[in-house]
């Protein structure tokens, strides 16, 4: 649909660019709020059954995305170390700092 709508707007006279030009960006904004409330929800459907630490979690998504290689070890040991502050912190603060973290 994008492509349709980006050839409709270049085909377009110059008085004429305001329809198709909001319409793409419509469609645009459209598109890319589809893919963020996807990816949140296969997050969220994801951590269901995940630990409740939020360094925990961040550990073993970390792992899983450079599997089946490994981190260095100066970077796991650093992984480690903001995973054991991250499970420190309450969980309230852990809700606040997760769009950040992120």
């Amino acid at each position: 649909a994008l492509p349709d709508l980006y050839d409709a707007f270049r085909a377009a006279a110059p008085a004429e660019n305001l329809g198709p030009l909001l319409a793409l960006l419509l469609a645009k904004r459209a598109t890319l709020y589809a893919c963020a409330l996807s990816t949140v929800y296969v997050a969220a459907m994801r951590s269901g059954d995940a630990s409740p630490g939020l360094g925990e979690r961040l550990e073993a998504i970390t792992a899983e995305a450079v599997s089946p290689a490994t981190l260095p070890e100066g970077q796991s040991a650093e992984v480690r170390a903001v995973a054991e502050s991250l499970d420190a912190t309450p969980q309230a603060a852990q809700a606040a700092a997760l769009p950040l973290v992120f």
